[in-house]
């Protein structure tokens, strides 16, 4: 995935910055079309990774602004060509999610993981509406496991058997809502969490 630019940045004679080499691992039938991809993507005379090796590039053509290079195009896109938001029309919204080469994003993430770092996270069952008490489990962050990120109630059989239990006689309730009804909550449902989801 572009030995070059690796080369750029690790080492004490470059940037001398750590860098993880990007490696994926799958099955045979994920990782195939995944590779191919790639392949063909690299391969691309456009591609970032095949232009950095190519001697008759000009640099100031490579480290072009794509913007204004989009600027100068005399063609531009449709304008009918829907917005990510808006990518499946009048049915529903397209999850905002998160643009990872917005430098602004990434600094608003990292400044949320740390702030969420800070914060003892305690997490516990909770049955209709009440949380269960019990004796948290520490739980440990998965890259560092000498942090420790909060504590977990583990739900006893007793009370999986009460969840359940409410589940179930709430079920033929749901069942009797229309389909549309029953879409507009779930929709309101994914509303929320990106409402809730920043802060």
């Amino acid at each position: 995935m572009g030995e070059a630019l690796y080369e750029e940045i690790v080492g004490p004679e470059r940037m001398d910055r750590p860098c993880r080499v990007y490696a994926p691992v799958g099955s045979h039938e994920d990782l195939l079309p995944y590779l191919v991809r790639r392949l063909l993507e690299n391969g691309a005379n456009t591609s970032f990774v095949n232009r950095i090796v190519d001697d008759t590039q000009p640099i100031d053509e490579i480290i072009a602004d794509p913007a204004a290079r989009l600027a100068r195009l005399p063609i531009k896109p449709h304008p009918k060509i829907p917005l990510p938001r808006d990518l499946y029309g009048a049915a529903r919204q397209n999850s905002r999610g998160l643009d990872l080469n917005h430098p602004p994003v990434l600094a608003d993430l990292r400044g949320g993981l740390a702030a969420a770092l800070r914060r003892p996270w305690t997490a516990a069952p909770i049955i209709g509406g009440v949380e269960q008490p019990g004796a948290g489990e520490p739980v440990l962050d998965p890259s560092d496991r000498r942090r420790q990120v909060g504590s977990v109630v583990a739900a006893r059989p007793e009370e999986l058997d009460r969840a359940l239990g409410r589940a179930l006689r709430a079920a033929s309730s749901w069942d009797r809502k229309p389909a549309g009804e029953r879409a507009a909550i779930l929709e309101r449902a994914a509303d929320l969490f990106e409402i809730i989801w920043p802060s």
